[in-house]
């Protein structure tokens, strides 16, 4: 699912989420 699990914003979380 999503390698960088790193403390930033929800909108970069998400964005990574749906693009992995």
């Amino acid at each position: 699912m999503g390698s960088q699990v790193i403390r930033e914003p929800d909108m970069t979380i998400t964005v990574t989420k749906t693009i992995i």
